[in-house]
């Protein structure tokens, strides 16, 4: 979320003259609110031995949310994006926005026994040489 607040947002409103609406910044405060809620959730569930009942539900909860967001990046961002951008104009964003992840990535809180920071370095893609632009960006070459 931070990286998008940062980099990507930003980028958009430079290049189409556009503003992005407070929807997906309330989604990303919505978003930090039930991951914290779910992770005191689990940290409950950790002293009392035993699952909460709302664990479930908090957890469907976000994964629609950012499901929804998700779609929302898909169906409005993306596509602009593509349509738009030169292919160095895409790999600027793209290079600009992996070294924030990256130091979003480093500086995430590694707590004993938690596999978050882990999860989060692997699935960032930080660190490996791989295609990152999509193929409709890469294709305007």
């Amino acid at each position: 979320a931070r990286v998008e607040e940062t980099v990507l947002y930003p980028a958009l409103a430079a290049l189409f003259n556009v503003h992005m609406s407070s929807g997906p910044l309330r989604d990303h405060g919505e978003i930090t609110r039930q991951f914290d809620d779910l992770v005191q959730s689990r940290e409950r569930a950790a002293v009392r031995g035993a699952v909460p009942p709302e664990l479930h539900s908090q957890l469907d909860a976000l994964v629609r949310l950012l499901a929804r967001h998700l779609r929302q990046s898909e169906d409005t961002v993306l596509p602009m994006l593509e349509a738009n951008l030169t292919p160095k104009q895409a790999r600027t964003l793209d290079e600009r926005m992996h070294a924030a992840l990256s130091g979003a990535v480093a500086a995430t809180p590694r707590r004993r026994g938690s596999r978050l920071h882990e999860d989060a370095y692997a699935t960032s893609g930080v660190g490996r040489p791989e295609r990152r632009v999509s193929p409709g960006i890469a294709g305007k070459e």
